[in-house]
């Protein structure tokens, strides 16, 4: 496992496998560190949407239209 991951993210995996479990395995670590990457890997598409909508705003309204200006 320390090939295909980081050493600060194994460091980290184990951690939280040692704080919810009173029986460690193999298993449950990869399947913590699988919810990490996959963690990541949303955050990053998250991230990546956000900077398109940010672009792609469409039609806006402004306050008239809500009547915020007839007060």
């Amino acid at each position: 496992m320390s090939t295909k991951h980081a050493k600060d993210d194994l460091e980290q995996a184990t951690q939280t496998l040692l704080d919810i479990s009173t029986n460690p395995t193999v298993s449950v670590l990869k399947s913590i560190l699988e919810r990490k990457k996959h963690q990541q890997n949303n955050k990053k598409k998250d991230r990546d949407n956000l900077q398109t909508h940010k672009e792609d705003y469409g039609f806006v309204r402004g306050a008239k239209y809500f009547g915020r200006d007839s007060k």
